[in-house]
């Protein structure tokens, strides 16, 4: 089974959930959550939102206390992209 790992940095209280950018410096993909970061709230958050956008299952495989995580999505690294590109792409409309 294909899967991608891919480094993100978690912005909590935001209006929505979404993709923001990625920081070409830290390679990591910014990501906005609407959950406060305690009890777990916008770890649930981030694998639940992005099991829905990619349509595969997602796991925080590394940093579930930190705002920088590692997840694991249950899809090729270029199906990744594809969707990363055209959900930041309507976000910029």
């Amino acid at each position: 089974m294909n899967q991608t790992r891919l480094a993100i940095i978690v912005h909590p209280r935001k209006p929505s959930f979404g993709f923001s950018m990625k920081d070409e410096w830290s390679d990591a993909w910014h990501v906005h959550v609407t959950s406060l970061p305690q009890k777990d709230e916008a770890n649930s958050e981030i694998e639940r939102e992005c099991g829905r956008l990619f349509h595969a299952s997602v796991e925080i495989v590394r940093g579930k206390k930190s705002v920088r995580k590692i997840i694991a999505i249950g899809l090729s690294h270029e199906r990744v992209e594809q969707i990363l590109r055209t959900q930041t792409t309507k976000k910029e409309r």
